[in-house]
């Protein structure tokens, strides 16, 4: 268990992995305390897909969402006017210093994070991007340095990842080649990099 209210206060830098219109969008809190980092996760998942999503693969976002892990946005698409309230709670709660969305998609959320007063940056998904904030992850979890906020959607993650490596030795998380849902995993690594 973390003590967030000891933690309140301390930078957090936000992660946001948007899905493409359907499917889970990850928003993740990183809180960097000296050599430690803590890691808040939240998931959002359009109803209907979530519903489709338990019938078909099994993946039971809907208990999830019962037990307060995964929220469900109303109708078919990605909620971006919900992804950005929340960031709004967050920051209510949280010292939030910047906000980390994927290059391509950013232009969904990156004015309305901005005209809520966040620094709102631009973060790539290959391996320039990647590879530091994989190699600290690593480090952290062998150190036993990463804290990470109990959510059953995150730990499933966390076994679906497969990290792709290049010649030079470069790390990134791989979606094609995870065995599922990795949102969350990368959200984290985007929060771990701007933190670093």
């Amino acid at each position: 268990a973390i003590d967030w209210d000891a933690l309140r206060g301390k930078p957090m830098y936000v992660g946001i992995d948007l899905s493409s219109t359907r499917d889970l969008t990850a928003v993740v809190g990183v809180i960097r305390d000296g050599n430690h980092y803590y890691v808040l996760p939240r998931f959002f998942v359009p109803k209907m897909n979530a519903y489709e999503r338990d019938k078909r693969d099994k993946v039971p976002y809907t208990t999830w969402a019962q037990q307060g892990f995964v929220e469900l946005t109303e109708g078919n698409t990605i909620d971006t006017e919900r992804i950005c309230g929340y960031a709004r709670e967050l920051g209510d709660d949280h010292n939030i210093k910047e906000i980390a969305v994927d290059r391509w998609r950013a232009a969904a959320i990156e004015n309305t994070l901005e005209a809520d007063g966040f620094s709102v940056v631009r973060f790539g998904q290959g391996f320039a991007s990647m590879t530091g904030p994989m190699q600290k992850l690593e480090e952290l979890i062998l150190d036993g340095r990463l804290h990470v906020e109990d959510n059953p959607a995150f730990r499933w993650m966390f076994s679906n990842v497969a990290v792709e490596t290049d010649a030079a030795n470069n790390l990134k998380p791989n979606k094609d080649k995870s065995t599922e849902k990795i949102d969350g995993i990368v959200a984290m690594v985007m929060g771990i990099g701007i933190a670093m």
